[in-house]
């Protein structure tokens, strides 16, 4: 692998075109990308983009993931809710039985 100056004309192409920080992460990556692809910047960019798409994937399912945890809570409160509802009905019901009972 070849050694990228930071201030390399490619460095400094990717770097406008991605935002550093932004679309294709910190001038670290832009150089490391390019020496893999020996200061290929059309294949740098390549593997920028890919990186940049599998960031932004991981980020939505872990996004997903929490959303579809936090139903799971809600749904299981809910539940334990009604449960409750159905008990203290059931208490009260029992309760009336008695005091008929003593009648």
């Amino acid at each position: 692998m070849k050694d990228i100056p930071a201030d390399s004309p490619e460095v400094t192409l990717l770097k406008q075109e991605g935002g550093e920080g932004e679309r294709y992460g910190s001038t670290f990556d832009i150089r490391r990308a390019l020496a893999l692809t020996e200061g290929n910047v059309d294949d740098a960019r390549a593997i920028l983009e890919a990186e940049a798409e599998d960031a932004r994937l991981e980020e939505e399912m872990a996004r997903e993931a929490q959303e579809e945890k936090a139903r799971a809570v809600e749904e299981r409160l809910a539940e334990e809710r009604l449960a409750e509802e159905r008990r203290m009905k059931e208490e009260r019901r029992l309760m009336e039985e008695a005091e008929a009972a003593k009648q």
